[in-house]
């Protein structure tokens, strides 16, 4: 291990262009098999868990003005079928702040381009 490795202990990173495969799937990807990408300026998609088909948890990270906040997310998704449309995203702080001010809060829907 070189000495850089211990500087970044415990560091979180972006997802870097993860492609989720269903437990026991080798290969290439097949259409459905999502890729997230937050390897970008802005990025912020901490974590990806596959739950079951076309069930994903999603774990942003914390804003960086504000540890103890998540109130926004900005990755992408491709290699997306018609029929993926639900996506939690977890965990989200501010629910209380939201829908005071009348906005609601939704599962993503993901559309193919």
């Amino acid at each position: 291990s070189s000495s850089s490795d211990g500087d970044n202990a415990g560091e979180v990173k972006n997802v870097a262009r993860l492609v989720m495969r269903p437990p026991g799937h080798s290969g290439k990807a097949k259409k459905g098999h999502l890729v997230f990408d937050a390897s970008f300026e802005g990025g912020n998609l901490g974590r990806v868990d596959y739950v079951g088909e076309l069930d994903y948890d999603l774990y942003v990270r914390p804003d960086i003005a504000n540890l103890r906040h998540r109130v926004w997310f900005n990755f992408t998704v491709e290699n997306v079928r018609a029929d993926q449309s639900l996506i939690p995203i977890l965990p989200f702080t501010k629910r209380g702040t939201l829908t005071s001010s009348n906005y609601e809060l939704r599962n993503m829907k993901i559309t193919e381009n």
